[in-house]
């Protein structure tokens, strides 16, 4: 009615209707079947590959559907396209350097002397240029919270982090959650820290209906390639979604990790 389609389903009773006590609820259900959704705005364009001489950059989009066998109706077209950036050729002389020194990581210890350490990343516009313009460490090293720690022990466990993701999205799956214990003394920890690091626990109880409902999410990004040139290695992952755990080989055809060829032109003979 209205433009909207519904389509029905209805279920009979084995057995006198009057004196049968298994068959309770309603004899017919109905739900809309028609399609609704699309594609969402693009996201950002990431950070281009290289500052001159023509890098490569990627952006991505996501496909809203009201149900999943309306993905391929609703979202034709890619979900990721690539476009090449920093066309203009690249100065004969290098240039780049140093950028600033991220924060300190926190300290390995409250007390007696424990390490911290900061990186720094190298720009630079053409590869054979890095050894030339970044003389130096990307990653240095410090002791810290140098005094002397008290006799008696102190700290204890920090609060736990937050639920990972229920491995089903009913029937019962299961999720995990961490602690990290803080201490002034390596050999406190015992004391201060009583009880279990990691805990798990069922979450999404509810029965799953008749049907296998769900599918393979969108890739992840591509990992870092393995080499700036002459053709290195680089990865993606992708994650499935099932109502129930046996549906999983149902829902989700294919490998949920892809490796590529990246960085294919062939490496300066000198640096």
């Amino acid at each position: 009615a209205d433009g909207e389609e519904i389509r029905t389903r209805t279920r009979d009773c084995v057995g006198d209707l009057d004196t049968c006590p298994d068959c309770k609820g309603t004899r017919e259900q109905e739900e809309d079947c028609y399609c609704s959704g699309g594609w969402n705005s693009w996201k950002e364009w990431s950070i281009c590959s290289a500052t001159c001489g023509g890098g490569r950059r990627s952006r991505e989009r996501e496909c809203d559907f009201n149900r999943p066998e309306c993905k391929n109706e609703l979202c034709i077209g890619n979900s990721k396209k690539e476009d090449i950036c920093n066309k203009e050729e690249c100065a004969d002389e290098c240039q780049g350097g140093w950028n600033s020194w991220e924060s300190w990581s926190s300290c390995s210890a409250t007390c007696g002397g424990g390490r911290r350490s900061r990186e720094r990343d190298c720009d630079f516009n053409r590869p054979e240029c890095e050894n030339e313009l970044c003389i130096g460490n990307s990653k240095v090293e410090d002791i810290c919270n140098k005094e002397e720690c008290a006799d008696e022990c102190q700290g204890g466990w920090n609060s736990w982090e937050s639920w990972s993701s229920c491995s089903a999205t009913c029937g019962g799956g299961r999720r995990s959650r961490e602690r990290d214990c803080d201490f002034n003394r390596p050999e406190c920890e015992n004391e201060l820290c009583i009880g279990n690091s990691k805990e798990e626990d069922i979450c999404n109880k509810e029965e799953c209906a008749d049907e296998c409902q769900g599918g393979w999410n969108s890739w992840e990004s591509w990992s870092s390639c393995s080499a700036t040139c002459g053709g290195g290695r680089r990865s993606r992952e992708r994650e499935c979604d099932f109502n129930r755990p046996e549906c999983e080989n149902e829902l989700c055809i294919g490998k949920s990790k892809e490796e590529d060829i990246c960085n294919k032109e062939e490496c300066a003979d000198e640096c």
